[in-house]
């Protein structure tokens, strides 16, 4: 990611382009959409997170990691903000840094995709793992039964073109997700 920033920034980085909001037919998704994008990461996170918390004993060290994750985060999105809008024409692009990355450092592409794909295969081991935490307390079934049942229907959304999964499941689940954090929060204030 700092590679792509600093070679975005040679490219000819301007403010006004970081800054500027561009016209949508529906304005409201310019606001919305960033929470619920929020919502998605912190309500699957929560899977991975939720029978963590059972097993460390320092709540501190979680609250450290916590903020310390947040900060870090914060920071690629802006990074890799910065770098999306110096460039242009990636409204196409299935992955957009992928494409930014072929385009600034060929010889770094494949090595980047395998870092996203990386990225996604520990989102699903940990995603899978937090789901069959709690789906174990739930249900009667094996460890193994869960699993099997996850990875067939992670196996049929695979078979979907990335993009427009992407385009169709974030929103979705990120508004779900909202839903599902304002509820923590109504069922914590009671």
């Amino acid at each position: 990611n700092l590679l792509l920033v600093y070679l975005a920034l040679r490219q000819g980085f301007s403010w006004d382009k970081v800054m500027e909001i561009p016209y949508q037919p529906q304005m409201w998704r310019t606001f919305v959409l960033p929470i619920a994008y929020v919502a998605f990461n912190l309500s699957l996170a929560q899977s991975v997170f939720v029978p963590l918390a059972r097993e460390v004993k320092q709540p501190l060290a979680i609250k450290h990691g916590t903020i310390l994750g947040g900060v870090l985060l914060t920071i690629i999105l802006i990074l890799s903000h910065i770098t999306l809008v110096t460039f242009s024409d990636l409204q196409a692009e299935g992955i957009p840094t992928a494409a930014v990355m072929n385009q600034v450092a060929p010889f770094l592409g494949g090595l980047f995709v395998m870092i996203i794909f990386g990225e996604i295969f520990t989102s699903i081991i940990g995603n899978a793992y937090g789901i069959e935490r709690q789906l174990h307390r739930h249900l009667n079934l094996s460890s193994m039964a869960i699993y099997i049942f996850f990875f067939l229907g992670a196996l049929a959304l695979a078979q979907f073109e990335y993009a427009r999964l992407l385009a169709l499941l974030y929103p979705l689940f990120g508004y779900l997700s909202v839903i599902f954090l304002v509820l923590l929060f109504v069922k914590k204030a009671e």
